[in-house]
């Protein structure tokens, strides 16, 4: 956690990446097996902070509003 002015690039991919590149990885690839049985059904978990950052969570705040978008 940090406030945007503190927060290294790398701090913020990092977040990003295994926040919201791994919901996109991690579903698309169930989704290949979904399509082959015919259907299923796939549940993001999100965060009330993807609706309302808090103090030094912009980084988690952008990337759960990304699994809600």
């Amino acid at each position: 956690s940090a406030r945007i002015v503190e927060m290294t690039d790398e701090q913020w991919s990092t977040v990003l990446d295994v926040t919201l590149t791994g919901t996109f990885r991690c579903t698309r690839a169930v989704m290949r097996q979904m399509e082959a049985q015919g259907g299923g059904v796939i549940v993001n978990n999100a965060s009330v902070l993807g609706w309302r950052a808090q103090a030094e969570q912009a980084h988690y705040a952008a990337a759960k509003a990304g699994v809600m978008a």
